[in-house]
């Protein structure tokens, strides 16, 4: 065992995962009722296992904020509660360019392109599947 937690079902898990083993549904939502700290625990034993010590930077641009028609109660986003948060519609492509230019010269390994909502949806709102499509033309 690399490393043991203490706890039955995490350490179980770790062991096998170490091993080459690919977890299941079952296994899944049996670790989602464990304790999040052993949880933690057991998930930097996985990463100091098979990362190599390096870490990678990645960045994002967020190209559409707020109005979101999702209603998520945690989330600044939703359209559902006033928190205040500056909203704005797609970013043009410049902006989105400017900001992936940034993040290369700051030294990120990805960039990400996120939008306030739960997907640009060709189906439902053509002209924004239009918008984020020109993005990668850029």
């Amino acid at each position: 065992m690399v490393y043991e937690t203490g706890n039955e079902t995490v350490d179980d898990a770790l062991e096998r995962v170490v091993a080459g083993e690919r977890l299941d549904r079952t296994d899944g939502l049996a670790l989602m009722a464990q304790p999040v700290d052993v949880l933690a625990e057991a998930g930097a034993a996985v990463r100091d296992h098979f990362g190599d010590g390096t870490v990678d930077a990645c960045s994002i641009v967020n190209a559409k904020a707020g109005n979101c028609a999702e209603d998520c109660g945690f989330c600044a986003q939703s359209v559902h509660f006033d928190t205040g948060i500056e909203t704005y519609g797609f970013l043009g492509p410049e902006k989105v360019l400017e900001a992936a230019k940034r993040a290369e010269r700051d030294g990120a390994q990805r960039f990400g392109i996120v939008v306030a909502e739960k997907g640009v949806s060709k189906e439902h709102r053509p002209e924004e599947w239009a918008e984020a499509v020109s993005y990668t033309h850029l």
